[in-house]
């Protein structure tokens, strides 16, 4: 910093010519934006950073701002950083190959989030599965590897090698959420009722199974056929309307999803629906689960098992539930927890309902803790439920990997007496940063025994040697081959490993 910098004498400051900016053109060009735009630069720049890489070279103009944002094991295994991570990678494949490249990185990714990674990048992954490096996964890596691009889940259903791993629900279940592999399936498949009565069939694909009259038959000849119409009104009411099985859309005037649901209790009265048809729409329409609900009638004959299923799909469903005294006196601790597990607003009501949640045993409550780690805090810090909390239920909560919860555990001496070593081990493992985070701030050694410092000394030794998962250095070799800008391994290096 320049210091005693004095201001020019008036005089000389008076001399200077004024400048008029009328007329002038203002240019907003810069070099650097330039310079970002040529590959060669932005692959120099990220050799010297290749965490920040990740962020793609849109965001290099503001790396000073996004510093704080690098990637780090964090971010493995934090859910919820994870799954921005992933959001990310699907925006810039790229930096799939930038945090495979790095092997600090390595030992911080399970086996099921390195496969979701590497199924970021449609072509990398392609690579891998062409040059056998994914050869002796089983059937739920591979479908993990091709969820979020259909190619990858094509060549897996077209290769031999990978298609003997699946078994036929499995292999229907790459068509669910991808409607071009549903095509390929609809050609090749035998059997592709799985397709249609899953509850995640794409919409797309049931309109495809109702419009083809020959699939249209199947469905209906084993009587799944309004059960699979009954997922999307709107495929029903248009696709549907000039079938005999459903010739009520025409008696009806139904035209719309909103016709269909006005007419519900009608076509039941009627005859035209079963209690079974109920059941099934409610489970897939939070409108019509709610509207079955408030109807007096309708709920003197429901049981606690179609309760928890209409509320464990939908949330403003579990809220109803909660909310209405008729019902939720209907349900013990069990259903309770059923009905909300699925839904944080709805466990949070829970917890503020006093009444409600004594119906709730330690044993589901461990669960919740798990599973939000804001209610699991808070359990934490409640001596209610502490208390109460054996070593096993405590390592339950742990390992779900939240930083906070974690730490919270790791120095509160109440807690961290129940626990084994191994207990310890296992929830260090969840998230080491945290352990390392206890070990080199000198003053939270203040707030934990010192038998306790020792054991977190041991843990995080024994836990920093442990490998990376098998397929991780094949694939972390592979990434560094990879030609980022041309988006493929050079012809060169493609010999080679053919060699």
């Amino acid at each position: 910093m320049i210091r005693n910098l004095r201001p020019l004498p008036k005089k000389r400051m008076s001399k200077r010519p004024k400048v008029s900016l009328q007329g002038a053109t203002f240019v907003s060009y810069s070099p650097v934006e330039y310079a970002l735009s040529l590959p060669e630069i932005v692959a120099i720049i990220a050799s010297f950073c290749p965490l920040y890489s990740v962020r793609g070279k849109n965001n290099l103009m503001t790396v000073s701002k996004l510093w704080h944002k690098v990637i780090s094991e964090s971010d493995f295994y934090d859910n919820v950083s994870f799954r921005n991570l992933i959001k990310d990678c699907l925006k810039s494949p790229e930096g799939v190959i930038y945090i495979l490249r790095d092997e600090k990185l390595l030992p911080y990714l399970t086996k099921e989030r390195l496969l979701e990674l590497i199924g970021c990048h449609k072509e990398f992954a392609l690579h891998l599965l062409e040059n056998e490096i994914m050869s002796g996964l089983c059937q739920y890596d591979l479908f993990r590897l091709a969820s979020h691009h259909h190619e990858v889940g094509l060549f897996i259903l077209k290769n031999e090698k990978y298609r003997k791993e699946f078994s036929d629900v499995g292999v229907s279940s790459l068509g669910h959420n991808h409607p071009k592999i549903a095509d390929y399936l609809f050609n090749t498949q035998p059997n592709i009722l799985d397709l249609a009565i899953n509850e995640k069939s794409h919409p797309d694909i049931v309109r495809q199974m109702l419009n083809h009259s020959d699939n249209f038959n199947r469905l209906y000849a084993v009587g799944i056929v309004r059960d699979v119409a009954f997922k999307y009104l709107d495929v029903l009411v248009e696709s549907c309307k000039d079938k005999k099985a459903f010739e009520f859309l025409k008696r009806f005037e139904i035209n719309t999803p909103a016709d269909f649901i006005q007419n519900l209790i009608n076509l039941f009265e009627g005859g035209w629906l079963n209690w079974q048809h109920l059941i099934y729409l409610g489970c897939h329409h939070a409108e019509i689960a709610i509207n079955i609900l408030k109807t007096p009638t309708l709920l003197e004959n429901i049981n606690p098992d179609v309760i928890i299923a209409f509320g464990r799909y939908h949330k403003s469903v579990a809220m109803h539930i909660l909310t209405t005294e008729k019902i939720y006196k209907k349900l013990n601790g069990n259903n309770l927890f059923s009905v909300c597990n699925f839904h944080f607003e709805a466990i949070e009501y829970l917890f503020n309902q006093p009444e409600l949640l004594k119906k709730i045993s330690m044993f589901f409550i461990k669960f919740i803790a798990y599973k939000h780690p804001k209610i699991g805090l808070a359990i934490l810090k409640t001596e209610d439920y502490f208390t109460q909390l054996t070593s096993s239920e405590l390592e339950c909560i742990g390992c779900s990997g939240n930083s906070a919860v974690i730490e919270h555990i790791l120095l509160t001496s109440v807690l961290y007496n129940k626990l084994t070593i191994e207990n310890l081990e296992k929830i260090c493992r969840a998230n080491p940063r945290v352990v390392r985070k206890i070990l080199y701030s000198s003053h939270l050694h203040k707030e934990i025994e010192a038998f306790h410092l020792e054991r977190l000394r041991v843990v995080n030794e024994y836990i920093s040697q442990l490998p990376p998962v098998d397929i991780a250095f094949d694939v972390s070799r592979l990434a560094k081959l990879w030609n980022v800008e041309k988006n493929t391994v050079d012809s060169v290096v493609n010999a080679t490993l053919a060699i």
